[in-house]
């Protein structure tokens, strides 16, 4: 679970040639989970507009009161800004994934303002794979509706975490489908989201810290409704909502219960 937290910056760091890409943490396949993601190629488009998005930040920045001080600092440092384009392939299952995203950067310069001396490196920011990687591991056994749209999630974290946490809110209400918590009541009329999660409390004794987490969720995925979350919080809507997955699919919960199953029933050692 603490890797999940990984990903909330995750990006790609290139040197000054871009001869050599790497990504901020191990880039797991989202067909075989071999973390050997080679990359094949990368193409950059230079934004047009970068200088003039360099002499806004320079003329608006707080830190840079005196006018030949921004002078000084705009003659010093050069920023870049444009599109990248990545061909991945996973070196074990052959797996082609292309990511597009933003890069951002500045090649090598001395800022007198601070006396740092700025060395080359550009930072790549996904905004799209055409493959995701999962930012959450999904049990074997998780419901095929739940996890479909978990993938339609990851997909959307890069580019949308407003539709990614709405993409979340339905896999619980999915995932209550699944626990055969009833959707709508004996007149006819919906259930709320909320609600559910009351019920499945109390037809689901001992399962408060759950729907406790499953509610936290909820409350989350409300905000990407209102088109108002970050991907700070998505992360640990992601969090919360990969323990109950696991506490509910895993195999280790599913064994841990057998053996606890069978020692309350002989009162004592199983054997």
């Amino acid at each position: 679970m603490d890797n999940v937290d990984t990903w909330e910056k995750f990006h790609f760091e290139a040197d000054s040639d871009w001869g050599k890409i790497t990504p901020s943490k191990p880039l797991p396949c989202p067909k075989c989970s071999d973390l050997r993601i080679e990359m094949q190629q990368a193409d950059f488009i230079r934004d047009p507009d970068a200088e003039w998005r360099r002499a806004e930040r320079i003329q608006n920045s707080p830190y840079i009161e005196d006018l030949e001080d921004k002078i000084e600092f705009e003659s010093d440092l050069t920023w870049d800004f444009g599109e990248c384009i990545l061909r991945l392939k996973c070196g074990k299952c052959s797996l082609s994934i292309f990511c597009i995203g933003r890069y951002r950067g500045h090649r090598q310069g001395y800022d007198s303002l601070y006396g740092e001396v700025f060395q080359d490196s550009f930072l790549l920011y996904p905004r799209f794979f055409s493959t995701p990687p999962n930012i959450i591991d999904l049990p074997k056994k998780t419901p095929q509706e739940v996890t479909n749209y978990l993938f339609n999630s990851f997909e959307l974290y890069w580019c949308d975490t407003a539709s990614c946490a709405n993409k979340i809110r339905i896999s619980i209400e999915l995932l209550l489908d699944y626990y055969k918590i009833p959707r709508t009541k004996p007149t006819g009329g919906k259930i709320a989201l909320h609600n559910r999660i009351e019920d499945y409390l109390k037809n689901k004794a001992g399962k408060k810290r759950l729907s406790q987490r499953l509610l936290a969720i909820k409350w989350i995925g409300n905000e990407g409704s209102h088109l108002d979350t970050t991907r700070r919080s998505v992360i640990e809507a992601y969090k919360l909502l990969e323990d109950v997955l696991v506490k509910t699919f895993g195999e280790k919960e599913k064994k841990l219960k057998e053996i606890e199953d069978g020692i309350n029933a002989n009162k004592g050692s199983r054997n």
